[in-house]
């Protein structure tokens, strides 16, 4: 629904855009303009328990495709999207400051990646020869970004996970965040979010975090 809210805004963006310079008839009216946004439930996203992030790993280091575990720490440990990790070219990482930069992502902004140790450490390993202008996760051509559906889909068929596709790492990172007390602002800044909007759907799972944190600042008032 989300998807298909954001598709039907572009749509009647560019019809309002043609009726201002009189590209439509005078008397035409927008019809996107009696069509309804759909309703969207951000409470419940699907993320990846320890356990089954563990098992996804080891599938996929048994994958033909010798990056796919490293792409999937990369995708949990940084909350990137699928589209900025498969841009990335070995010129964007910084494995010595274990920083990986993404100059435009989908919001627009460019984003800093921090890399975890045995991420980078990972990284590393496949780095090899590759020069600076060829891609991290490739296929064979080094220039063309690797066609991940077929190995991670046979990763989640192998680790018997359901219900869960790429951008389930997404959320993955973020709700991992939450369930640990991370104040959603971070959340919203390790997940490039432009608003808060977009983080709040993670704010239910931050309400053990958040009990903790009540009882220990009320605990003396209510012994007085």
């Amino acid at each position: 629904p989300a998807s298909i809210n954001r598709y039907r805004a572009v749509l009647q963006g560019v019809l309002t855009w043609a009726k201002k310079r009189r590209l439509m008839p005078r008397d035409w009216i927008n019809p996107v303009n009696e069509t309804e946004l759909l309703p969207v439930d951000n409470a419940r996203v699907r993320f990846l328990s320890d356990d089954e992030y563990l098992h996804l790993l080891k599938a996929a280091r048994a994958s033909t495709w010798k990056k796919l575990h490293v792409l999937i720490k990369l995708a949990v440990t940084t909350g990137a999207r699928k589209g900025t990790l498969l841009a990335l070219r070995w010129a964007d990482v910084d494995l010595q400051s274990k920083q990986a930069f993404a100059e435009r992502t989908k919001n627009g902004e460019p984003f800093i990646m921090v890399l975890q140790d045995d991420v980078a450490a990972e990284l590393k390993a496949i780095k090899g020869s590759s020069r600076p202008d060829e891609l991290v996760f490739c296929g064979r051509n080094p220039l063309k970004p690797m066609n991940i559906e077929r190995p991670f889909k046979t990763a989640l068929i192998d680790a018997r996970i359901e219900g869960a596709v790429f951008h389930t790492l997404r959320h993955t990172h973020a709700s991992w965040l939450a369930r640990r007390g991370v104040p959603l602002l971070a959340i919203a800044d390790s997940m490039n979010h432009k608003s808060l909007t977009m983080t709040k759907r993670y704010a239910h799972l931050c309400v053990d975090s958040r009990a903790e944190m009540l009882k220990r600042a009320f605990s003396s008032s209510q012994a007085a």
